[in-house]
């Protein structure tokens, strides 16, 4: 089973609000109804009851909102600088922290449910007896995010621990990927549920200038320098 979201931009707090935790929560019961409904199913012209052996979640870009931070405007490092400089390292870690720390509550939903899975009806008439599906959960980036496709031990850092904040199943000696092409578990997924998908930005000049993900974009300059 299959599920793919995006675009929750979960951001450190200083610029707008944020998904509400109570949300996650929702969101993992709406995750146990999809994979009770997936488990009754149709095969070979029978209807069956086999309860789905895994789910795959699909974070599709712009998870974490690295830009809608106001720690932008605390010195002089912008997106557009150089990436490998200690300064805009620095600055992409501390906004990350602030994420994961801001919305702790709610990413530990994602947390328990990477290293937990769900528990689901053992039979269609729910009886009492349970089984539990494993939940794996993979991080792609967008426009919001892009920093997390930068390569180098520092990201690696970074991206380290989103993946202990998120319970991911993302390779941690691998950079997030931008297309899910890019990362062959994401990619083999992918084709078995006979689905492709990519982030929005990839149809848009604004936000992306192919064919490098690993820079930033007009966009970036428009919410930190002209959006309150």
């Amino acid at each position: 089973m299959l599920v793919i979201m995006s675009d929750l931009h979960l951001t450190d707090g200083t610029s707008g609000t944020t998904i509400d935790a109570d949300a996650f929560n929702i969101f993992r019961e709406r995750l146990k109804d999809l994979a009770w409904a997936a488990s009754d199913r149709s095969v070979s012209g029978k209807q069956i009851y086999e309860p789905v052996k895994e789910i795959h979640l699909l974070l599709l870009g712009d998870i974490l909102d690295v830009i809608r931070s106001t720690q932008w405007l605390q010195n002089k490092v912008r997106p557009w600088d150089d990436p490998t400089s200690k300064e805009f390292i620095s600055k992409v870690r501390g906004i990350t922290d602030a994420i994961l720390a801001h919305n702790q509550q709610g990413l530990g939903v994602f947390q328990n449910l990477g290293k937990s899975g769900v528990s689901i009806p053992a039979n269609k008439l729910d009886t009492g007896e349970t089984v539990m599906v494993p939940v794996f959960i993979y991080y792609t980036v967008g426009n919001h995010d892009w920093f997390y496709h930068l390569p180098g031990p520092e990201f690696d850092v970074i991206r380290g621990c989103i993946i202990q904040a998120l319970g991911l199943a993302n390779d941690p000696r691998e950079v997030f990927p931008h297309d899910t092409q890019e990362a062959n578990t994401i990619r083999k997924v992918c084709e078995e549920h006979h689905v492709f998908g990519r982030h929005g930005d990839i149809f848009d000049k604004t936000n992306y200038e192919p064919p490098d993900r690993n820079r930033s974009s007009l966009g970036d300059a428009v919410v930190i320098e002209l959006v309150p």
